[in-house]
């Protein structure tokens, strides 16, 4: 039996699992990547795995928006935390959450998914809409093309930059 087969025998299953929702090939290229270092683990090392991976993909999309939100609106402070919470991801902010807060697997995807879940926040704090585009001073929409998480102007569209480069107001 080939190698090949072997890691379509052990994912097939995996994948229906992850259910539409998830089942990408994000999820495919991960569970290779996991095969390929640690061969055929169980469902319960491959939980903890996955749980690892969600919780750093959610910590650097969570440093890149704050990192956005402290360069353009500075003062603005959120007590933002990830962590698991009843075998889901947790981002929370300020004391508040919602489980799962993330459910992406691709990383540009997960980024986009955090900064628009983000974004609500940061939007109650300055009052108003946060982040906006200064040639327009409409809102930004994150959103993801060619593999790349960004901050999206719909006016006209442009994209303005990506999550983590906004600049400093003024």
């Amino acid at each position: 039996m080939s190698a090949g087969s072997d890691f379509e025998q052990w994912s097939a299953p995996k994948l229906i699992e992850t259910g539409p929702a998830v089942r990408t090939d994000a999820v495919r290229a991960w569970l290779q990547e996991v095969f390929d270092a640690e061969g055929p683990i169980n469902d319960a090392r491959l939980a903890e795995r996955a749980a690892d991976r969600q919780l750093a993909l959610a910590k650097e999309a969570v440093d890149l928006v704050m990192s956005d939100a402290a360069r353009s609106e500075p003062g603005v402070d959120l007590e933002v935390t990830v962590d698991a919470y009843e075998g889901s991801l947790r981002i929370s902010v300020d004391g508040s959450f919602e489980t799962p807060s993330m459910l992406e697997w691709e990383r540009a995807a997960a980024i986009a998914e955090v900064a628009s879940y983000l974004q609500e926040y940061l939007c109650e704090k300055v009052r108003g809409t946060w982040p906006t585009c200064s040639m327009h001073d409409l809102g930004l929409h994150a959103t993801t093309r060619d593999g790349v998480a960004l901050w999206l102007c719909t006016e006209g569209p442009h994209t303005v930059t990506v999550i983590g480069g906004l600049e400093a107001r003024g």
